[in-house]
Parts: structure tokens; C-alpha cells; sequence
């Protein structure tokens, strides 16, 4: 093992790698998971898929200087939005490094995290003795098998409460009960958060802009933007109520009166 040491064919992934620029693919289940990564995640390469499913996502850069690690920690978090891969292999020229794609992500604005707090591994190119754990632990059989989850030192790095989904739910609950202390019911509470979430859905898929958000607030590029105006942020969640007929949690005369609105 040396310099031309290569992610993909030294650790055996290139039977089952696809590169994201031909999606030429006989299953449509992974045609489906390249054309959202290319649509939802920032910057990946290639995937590899274990049977119809990703399970190894790959990237390639020049270096790991200040402006690539803020990159990648872009990278990371589109990762962990979506809550499906976790890992993600870096590699330039020199150096191979891992990032766990279930760990909470760095603000790359914030002095105090860092991108390393996301590394499950990293090894330089003419370290034989890192290439060689890396081979052991990272390689696509011992990801493919299961193997890797046994290797205690790097899988309980991977923590699944740390998951988007789980804090996802940690998050609703935080505000659920915040809003219970401000006196809210707990019914209409639930009807927000609900009607919240479902812009927010609209949003990751395109489906709104700062156009659509222009229209009840001046200056909007998105729904946080216009939830410190309850008008604006009521106006969407009628223009919601019109556009699916009524079927998504409507806003009630109770709620009109408890908050107050003028919609």
C-alpha cells in the first residue's frame, strides 16, 4: 500500500459504486437515491450501494485546507438532513478521511466546533499501518457484513439518537412543551407544528421560494423568515388551508381568538 492507494478500489467498493454524473442504472430504487443526491445532498461524488440501498457516500478534494473542511462540513450536513448514509469518505491526493454521516453537524461559522469532532477515521497515503486498519474496518466487506458494527471502537462513535429523525423529535417535544408553558393548547399547538413542518417539507423539495415567501413578508428567502410575523405566517398557513382543500389541520375560530389573528 502506498500514494496511489485508491478509496474505492483498494477497499473494494467498485463493483458496487456509482458516479452521480450517469445515472444509468437498471434498478429504478437506485435511480431514485442518485437523483436525490443529486437534487437534496451538497457535493457528493459517488455512492455506493449494499444490494438496492446507499450505504457509503464519496467525495474527492484537493486538500483538507480551512476552506475545503468548511465545504465539507455542508457536505456533512446534507448527509445527516437526510438521515439515510452513515458514511462519508474524503480523499485527495494524499490523505483519506471519514466522517460520520449520523453525528449532529458543525456550524462552520462557530470558532468553537470543529470538523474533526465528525471524524471516524483518517489515515495519510503512505502510512501503511493506517491503511491497513482502514482496510480492516472501513472496507465494503466489512460494511456490507455487519462486520464493522462489531469494531466497538469506531461503531460507538455512531450514535443513532444523534440521528436527524430522533432529533427531529427531541426538538418538537422541546418546543411542544414551551409552547404549553406560554398557555397554549396542546391541540392547536400540534396543528402548527404540523402545518410548520409540511412548509418546511415544501421548501426541501422546491416546491416554495423567496417568491411564494415575498408575497406575506418583505425580504423573506424562507419560513423561519416569517415566523416572527404571526400575520405573514398566517396568511401561508390559509393560502395552505385553500390549496389542499381544507384537509390540513385548518385554522379554527378557537385558534383565531386564543392567539389573537388577523388572517
Amino acid at each position: 500500500m502506498a500514494a496511489d492507494f485508491s478509496v474505492i478500489d483498494d477497499l473494494d467498493f467498485s463493483l458496487g459504486v456509482c458516479d452521480l454524473e450517469s445515472n444509468d442504472l437498471q434498478s429504478p430504487v437506485k435511480r431514485h437515491y442518485v437523483r436525490q443526491a443529486t437534487d437534496l445532498l451538497y457535493g457528493i461524488d459517488k455512492i455506493h450501494f449494499a444490494g438496492e440501498d446507499p450505504s457509503v457516500y464519496f467525495k474527492s478534494v484537493p486538500n483538507f485546507q480551512p476552506d475545503v473542511l468548511k465545504d465539507l462540513a455542508k457536505v456533512q450536513k446534507s448527509i445527516w438532513n437526510q438521515g439515510k448514509v452513515p458514511f462519508l469518505y474524503v480523499e485527495s491526493p494524499t490523505e483519506i478521511r471519514i466522517y460520520n454521516g449520523f453525528e449532529k453537524p458543525i456550524n462552520p461559522n462557530d470558532t468553537h466546533q470543529n470538523i474533526t469532532s465528525l471524524e471516524l477515521f483518517k489515515a495519510f497515503k503512505n502510512d501503511e499501518k493506517a491503511l491497513i486498519e482502514l482496510k480492516n474496518v472501513f472496507s465494503a466487506i466489512s460494511i456490507e457484513t455487519g462486520d464493522f458494527w462489531k469494531k466497538n471502537e469506531y461503531a460507538n462513535k455512531i450514535k443513532f439518537k444523534t440521528r436527524v429523525e430522533q432529533t427531529l423529535i427531541n426538538n418538537l417535544k422541546d418546543t411542544r412543551n414551551k409552547l404549553i408553558k406560554e398557555g397554549l393548547e396542546v391541540g392547536i399547538i400540534h396543528d402548527i407544528l404540523l402545518r410548520s413542518l409540511f412548509l418546511l417539507y415544501l421548501e426541501d423539495r422546491k416546491a416554495t421560494d423567496p417568491v411564494f415567501y415575498q408575497k406575506y413578508k418583505p425580504n423573506a428567502q424562507s419560513f423561519f423568515d416569517i415566523l416572527d410575523d404571526i400575520e405573514a405566517t398566517y396568511g401561508i398557513f390559509e393560502k395552505l388551508e385553500i390549496a389542499f382543500n381544507g384537509n390540513l389541520c385548518p385554522v379554527t375560530e378557537n385558534e383565531k381568538i386564543e392567539l389573537p389573528l388577523s388572517i
